[in-house]
């Protein structure tokens, strides 16, 4: 039977018989044009039919499919699912024998174990390689399985019962097969395992380290309850833990430290025993992670002074770590790939050679290179480094006296009876010192008693400062002390004058008469961008009010004994006020605050006193490690590009690290500190590896010692293991500019170790390796709906809701039905119709439908040529020879067409000599 998809498109056909009958009275005959006619009518009809989809359909006879169970028994499945499970096929299977279905149960984990009979499970689950298999899930290994044991009709349905946690195989391989078999998968989700009791989550070591770098070894134990589990870590075969450890319930971390003396991979593996705590499985309780040891590199030192004596050397040397001193001017002559990192101790910019400052920026940004800057009188902003490419490469900013900020400054100077006598004298002549430290800047003085005074405006004064003296020198002590007023009216004009940096220096001897609201009035003058730093002049220690107002409004609290400590505060407090060169010289004790690997073993008490720090700010993203007794930075770092940059901006050679250089330790906080900046690797290639799951991932990074690309280099990855596994080749292909990407499979726990080689060079290029650490199989803890929905989707199958929907996808009705295959038989249609109009139009290419009666059909072109002709005589006689002319043309033509050749030459030659002798008569 046949049927029509579109017959609407038939429709034009209804007009063809009406187009023929007048088409044929107009010939009034039939001739070989309308064998041309007929040819196109046969081509469009059959076109039209092949639009209009004609289908062909045929009864086949119903088909009765066998059905075929498959389900995950792998641990993450818990018991009560498994026994659902079970439940569920063999009541489905049941359903279908009666029903005279073939029926197939599959049991899979990392394999599968086809059942002959629902009967057989407890067989099979008792066996030791069952027990053995349970330790990963294998999906597409199942699904392969089933599809391979298919017929190649077959076409049966498959039930799918999992989690979905797929852990080792290929699932594309084996939904590739099934799809291939046309047979639809049905997932039906179970439950996985929520619930692991004791186990070890994870196990932090670094990726990669150096000989001789003390590693924080980090063990993650999650406990149901509260007890005391064994912890065992060993490196490499060796024990260095093995200890009872309280741990209570969530997770409870665990450190130690490993001293690392010889280079290659060293695996950790941290395992937890606990009787007397629920352990429901002892599978996850055992976790591995693996570092990269490899030698020390060396470091270059540019220093003034480039001898071994000097304290950075000489901790360098005790640590280990090769180093090479040159001083500035022979920088240009070592070649920066030969160093993991560079340190600049205390080198003014000029003494550097041209060029140099760009080149070890390079190096860092592109290269790895680390970089380290130490402080001092000559380095940072004081050796001219601001806006240079050193400045890029550093985690902090430098500050320079270049840089014009509208700055105002009011000075409020006590003159309460209080400060009669030297405490008076003595701020008086500090407040001259400090206008002349502020030559090119908005500087106001106001005195300040129970009254407020103006002594100097706020103004830039620039040499005026004998006037100012005078002005100062008036200056008697009278009234008590009210410090309201004057700081509300210093922050009047300073807001109302519009400049950008607001600060307030407040100069007395004690506390107010009345303190109430100066600490919200602080406040007040921070949030209008007002900072105020105070300064007691007095004899007597007291550290309470006046610094709680330093502290609230954003600035600094001094103490001054004398005229010379006064001065002193002055200058330090200057150098904070002017967008300058901040140069601190005082003492303090630096303050931790971050965590990072050169301060890895130290606490806040172990820290000695520094004397002076170059003043820097700390650049976002920028990650500070230790600061002063202020928030400036002491030791930040970052990273730049490839590398990373270290700034110390107090110094390494005793002016104002004197006590540091002498304390015990500080030969391992510098080579700590060094340690954390060098480069993964000396080889051009550096290669790393990780495994999530079973799958595994190698990146290789291919840059030269000029910091140029290596691209289109023939790469390969060797991967062995774990223990005595095969050697796998893994073909890397480039994905960007000196980046190489491969992909492996890792089914087991272990060690992988990966050799990276390269076309034409007989040894590896990088060593590297990744470790399967975890136990995937418990570590989901929830179905995975997306693999399961891509399973149904990918399959014609959809994913199951309910117990009852897979009694009917196993069991399907019968029916009998006849059932109605459908054919397309458009094709051959479309076929014919273009057969036929290039029939047609070759034919008539090659004059086939020209009639015998073509000469009839030429008389009236003859018939007209000669009308032409008799006219033009007319006009010839009459003298027009114009209008002749133009007729003889037109007869010309008419000849031309109907192919009388001679007679149109003969024309042609009558009209060429009437148009010369009309020329002549001219």
């Amino acid at each position: 039977m046949i049927t029509l998809v579109n017959p609407w498109i038939l429709s034009p056909l209804v007009l063809l018989p009406l187009g023929v009958v007048a088409w044929w009275r107009r010939r009034r005959g039939p001739g070989k044009g309308a064998i041309m006619v007929g040819m196109r009518l046969v081509a469009l009809v059959l076109l039209l039919v092949a639009l209009a989809r004609p289908v062909l359909l045929s009864s086949v006879r119903p088909a009765r499919t066998s059905a075929i169970a498959v389900v995950d028994g792998s641990l993450s499945i818990p018991p009560p699912e498994l026994a659902r499970a079970r439940h569920l096929v063999g009541q489905a299977m049941r359903a279908a024998a009666r029903s005279r279905l073939a029926s197939e149960v599959v049991l899979f984990a990392r394999k599968p174990f086809p059942l002959s009979d629902p009967g057989d499970w407890d067989a099979v689950t008792r066996t030791a390689g069952w027990r053995e298999a349970r330790s990963a899930t294998d999906l597409g290994g199942a699904l392969a399985f089933v599809a391979q044991g298919m017929g190649a009709d077959q076409e049966a349905p498959i039930v799918l019962l999992t989690d979905g946690n797929d852990t080792i195989g290929d699932l594309e391989t084996g939904l590739a097969q099934v799809r291939r078999c046309r047979s639809p998968v049905y997932p039906l989700p179970l439950s996985p395992v929520s619930d692991r009791g004791l186990h070890v989550s994870r196990l932090d070591v670094p990726e990669r380290a150096f000989v001789r770098d003390t590693l924080e070894v980090v063990t993650h134990i999650v406990s149901p309850g509260h007890g005391q589990v064994r912890l065992t870590v060993d490196r490499g075969g060796q024990t260095i833990v093995n200890r009872l450890v309280p741990v209570k319930p969530g997770v409870n971390p665990v450190t130690a430290e490993a001293v690392l003396e010889t280079p290659g991979l060293t695996v950790f593996t941290a395992q937890v025993e606990a009787p007397s705590i629920d352990d429901r499985y002892t599978h996850d309780n055992r976790i591995q992670a693996m570092c990269s040891v490899q030698s020390v590199p060396q470091a270059l030192v540019i220093a003034t002074d480039p001898s071994g004596e000097r304290p950075l050397q000489a901790a360098l040397t005790s640590q280990g770590i090769g180093w090479e001193a040159v001083k500035p001017g022979e920088a240009r002559s070592r070649s920066l790939s030969a160093f993991a990192t560079v340190i600049l101790d205390n080198v003014p910019r000029s003494a550097l050679p041209p060029g140099f400052m760009a080149q070890v920026e390079q190096a860092v940004r592109e290269q790895g290179c680390g970089f380290i800057m130490t402080g001092g009188r000559q380095s940072f902003a004081t050796g001219g480094y601001a806006g240079t490419p050193i400045e890029a490469a550093l985690p902090v900013k430098l500050p320079t006296a270049m840089v014009r900020v509208a700055t105002g400054v009011v000075i409020l100077l006590d003159n309460s009876w209080s400060m009669a006598g030297w405490p008076l004298a003595e701020s008086k002549r500090a407040a001259k010192s400090l206008m002349r430290m502020l030559p090119e800047r908005a500087v106001g003085l106001y005195r300040f008693c129970g009254s407020v005074g103006e002594v100097v405006p706020l103004a830039v004064h620039g040499g005026a400062l004998d006037r100012i003296d005078l002005a100062i020198d008036r200056i008697r002590p009278m009234g008590g002390t009210d410090l309201r007023q004057p700081l509300t009216e210093a922050m009047r004009v300073l807001v109302e004058g519009g400049f950008e940096n607001r600060h307030v220096i407040l100069l007395t001897d004690g506390e107010p008469e009345d303190p109430t609201g100066l600490l919200e009035l602080a406040d007040q003058l921070l949030q209008n961008k007002v900072r105020i730093s105070t300064v007691r002049i007095s004899k007597l220690k007291s550290r309470e009010l006046l610094a709680e107002i330093a502290a609230r409004g954003g600035g600094r609290y001094y103490q001054a004994q004398s005229l010379s400590e006064l001065i002193a505060a002055f200058q330090e407090e200057v150098s904070h006020i002017v967008v300058g060169v901040p140069l601190a010289e005082q003492p303090f004790t630096p303050r931790l605050v971050g965590r990072h690997a050169s301060i890895r073993g130290f606490t806040q008490a172990d820290l000695p006193r520094l004397h002076g720090y170059v003043g820097t700010v700390i650049k976002d993203r920028a990650e500070l490690i230790m600061t002063a007794s202020r928030p400036d930075p002491v030791l930040a770092v970052w990273r730049h590009g490839l590398g990373v940059t270290a700034a110390f901006t107090t110094d390494v050679g005793g002016a104002w690290s004197r006590e540091w250089v002498s304390w015990p330790r500080f030969p391992q906080f510098f080579a700590q500190l060094v340690r954390s900046t060098f480069w993964a690797s000396g080889s051009d290639f550096v290669a790393r590896a990780t495994i999530r799951g079973c799958a595994g991932h190698i990146a290789v990074d291919a840059i030269d010692r000029a910091g140029a690309y290596l691209n289109f280099v023939d790469l390969a990855a060797e991967v062995t293991g774990p223990v005595d596994g095969p050697v796998r080749r893994v073909k890397l292909a480039q994905s960007g500019p000196g980046r190489y990407e491969g992909r492996f499979v890792a089914p087991d726990q272990g060690l992988y170790r990966i050799e990276v080689r390269a076309a034409g060079r007989p040894r590896p290029v990088d060593l590297t390796g990744a470790v399967r650490g975890d136990f995937p199989e418990l570590a989901a803890g929830q179905v995975n709906r997306q693999v399961l929905e891509s399973i149904a989707s990918r399959t014609g199958g959809r994913v199951l809701a309910s117990d009852q929907e897979l009694v009917e996808v196993l069991n399907p009705p019968a029916t009998g039905a006849a059932l109605l295959a459908a054919t397309e038989a458009w094709p051959p249609f479309a076929l014919l119709a273009l057969l036929v109009f290039f029939v047609e139009v070759v034919l008539r290419r090659i004059g086939v439908f020209v009639e015998a009666g073509g000469e009839t059909r030429k008389e009236p072109l003859v018939a007209l040529a000669e009308r032409y002709r008799q006219a033009a005589r007319d006009l010839e006689a009459r003298g027009d020879l114009a209008g002749a002319q133009e007729q003889y043309l037109k007869a010309y033509s008419c000849l031309v067409k109907a192919k009388r050749g001679d007679e149109a030459k003969g024309l042609w030659e009558r009209y060429r000599r009437r148009e010369e002798l009309r020329q002549g008569g001219r």
